[in-house]
């Protein structure tokens, strides 16, 4: 009984400090940081009169290999790619090719080499050795930028050819490859001694050939790789010649679409067959895009187009056209809906600007309006839209063309001797307006009123490249890149506003070294850089009531 109660006593003490003990989660210890390590290299790094195939690095924990065709680049570039094995912490890197006596190669690893838990990424990624009795030693360094954003370039690739090979760049194998970081620097180091072409590939082909039609950069001068020169390249994309028809469709029964693959110049449309009754409408969306307005009740299943303009471009097609039937049985299932004729303002937030010119946009061209379904509210004045027209207090005038852009088929250009801060309106009575569809408007009222004075900032801006005397364009951006308005000016000129709406803005000049006013992009085989692009550091804060003056210097290096 005592032994009974013994271990009785044991167990209850036990249990007890089991259910006392305070819970605590399980954790894996500190998160490892810290990168691979090369503890051997066979051969050394900086070996010379390297003679065999294979590679051994020994690390300080285990590693794994990622993506190493697409991480690992060799220059000089090699015919095979290189395999590997895994033992242990060691890898053993094997080279298919023969290699070249008397040469340096520079095997980049990237970010393929990482450790197994965390994937911390080799921290001396660059082995180096040579077939030879000496490390070569030159060296070429520099940037890649997008010429036109101006933005670093990631990942491009950097190609050296010898001076003496005119047509490397298009064949491919160039003697020594490398690629930019994430801030579009990049580094060729270890080259033999002479002089070389450098070109940046941003989507290269077979080994390393140039594609056309990719983005390329280059520099105009051979450079020679052992007074280590500084080399900053800008990539381009070269202007597409060739001119065909790149999209054609047709999403309703009135209309259908025609892009290309390049701008028009002066274009000349032909119909086929052509019908009297069906006297198209041409839309210009862009040079390369034109929308096609098919007017009244007009029923054409497709329709062929001849297509020319002044540079001698000549092509045909034929588009079909949205079913006319099958859209009026999808409009008596309520699948689709009557197009109506919608009636909107240019105006932002039913803000106008007092000092501009009104603007009335259309869902579809028009042919008609009735003036005497109108009214015009100014304040706490309405009159009738006639009598307006009457009295010169409004100038409104119908789009009379039948081809042209979307502002002068599809928009109505109201003036008036708008008032700051007043409210005003247009109201629309069923019927005012009717489209090539013979739809009409809803009884539509559209509502904006003006600001003060004092609502509206000022800014003089003044543009100086002392080193430049060329034509220059200067554009004005909103914080996310778009263009707003383009001034043409040469250095030392002034850009002043006294009426400008408030908000954020950014500035890009361009160097229109042919002062064709706009911006052209290079050319390699006459070997001509994209036109220089600088962007104003910062930007440009311009607020209510207040008057804001710069000068922007600008250093032009050639």
């Amino acid at each position: 009984m005592k032994t009974f109660l013994f271990y009785f006593l044991i167990g209850a003490i036990a249990l007890h400090s089991i259910q006392c003990a305070q819970p605590r989660p399980l954790t894996g210890g500190q998160k490892d940081n810290q990168p691979p390590k090369v503890k051997k290299l066979s051969p050394a790094n900086l070996s010379t009169n390297f003679s065999g195939n294979t590679i051994a690095m020994e690390f300080d924990e285990f590693v794994e290999i990622k993506s190493l065709n697409s991480e690992l680049v060799i220059s000089p570039p090699l015919d095979y790619p290189v395999t590997y094995k895994i033992k242990g912490k060691r890898v053993f890197f094997e080279i298919k090719d023969t290699l070249t006596p008397n040469t340096t190669y520079n095997f980049n690893f990237g970010n393929a080499i990482v450790d197994l838990n965390e994937g911390n990424v080799l921290d001396s990624n660059l082995y180096v050795f040579s077939t030879g009795s000496y490390i070569d030693s030159g060296l070429v360094t520099g940037t890649v930028s997008d010429a036109f954003t101006q933005e670093a370039m990631n990942g491009i690739k950097i190609v050296l050819y010898s001076a003496v090979n005119d047509s490397g760049l298009y064949k491919g194998s160039p003697r020594y490859v490398t690629q930019t970081d994430d801030k579009g620097n990049y580094q060729l180091r270890f080259l033999a001694k002479g002089d070389y072409n450098i070109y940046a590939l941003e989507s290269p082909g077979e080994n390393f050939k140039y594609v056309p039609q990719t983005h390329i950069g280059f520099h105009n001068e051979s450079i020679e790789s052992e007074i280590n020169p500084e080399v900053d390249m800008f990539l381009f994309k070269e202007l597409d010649t060739l001119q065909f028809i790149s999209k054609e469709l047709s999403t309703d029964y009135f209309t259908f679409n025609i892009g290309f693959n390049n701008d028009l110049r002066k274009p000349r449309f032909k119909f086929i067959p052509s019908q009297k009754e069906t006297d198209y409408y041409i839309e210009e969306l862009k040079a390369d895009s034109f929308k096609f307005w098919i007017p009244g009740d007009a029923d054409i299943d497709s329709v062929t187009v001849l297509i020319s303009d002044e540079t001698g471009y000549t092509d045909t097609v034929e588009v079909d056209v949205y079913s006319k039937e099958k859209y009026f049985k999808l409009l008596k299932k309520k699948k689709r809906s009557m197009p109506l004729l919608k009636i909107g303002l240019g105006s932002n937030a039913g803000v106008h600007h007092y000092f501009d010119t009104l603007q009335l946009t259309f869902s579809r061209p028009l042919v008609n309006w009735n003036i005497d379904s109108m009214k015009f509210v100014s304040g706490t004045d309405t009159i009738a839209m006639v009598d307006a027209f009457t009295k010169n207090l409004i100038k409104a005038e119908l789009p009379d063309r039948k081809n042209g852009t979307s502002t002068q088929l599809r928009k109505i250009l109201i003036t008036h001797k708008w008032e700051p801060s007043t409210e005003y309106a247009f109201i629309f009575d069923n019927g005012s307006f009717t489209d090539i569809l013979n739809q009409s408007n809803d009884s539509t009222t559209l509502k904006f009123k003006t600001k003060n004075f004092e609502d509206y900032g000022s800014f003089r801006f003044t543009v100086k490249v002392d080193t430049y005397k060329g034509p220059l364009l200067l554009e004005l951006l909103d914080t996310n890149g778009k263009k707003l308005r383009t001034y043409n000016i040469k250095s030392g000129d002034v850009i002043y506003h006294e009426l400008a709406v408030p908000g954020t803005y950014k500035f890009r000049l361009i160097f229109d070294a042919n002062d064709n006013k706009v911006w052209d992009t290079g050319n390699i085989e006459k070997g001509i850089q994209p036109e220089k692009i600088v962007n104003y550091k910062g930007t440009i804060d311009i607020r209510a009531n207040w008057d804001m003056e710069e000068t922007w210097e600008v250093e032009f290096n050639p």
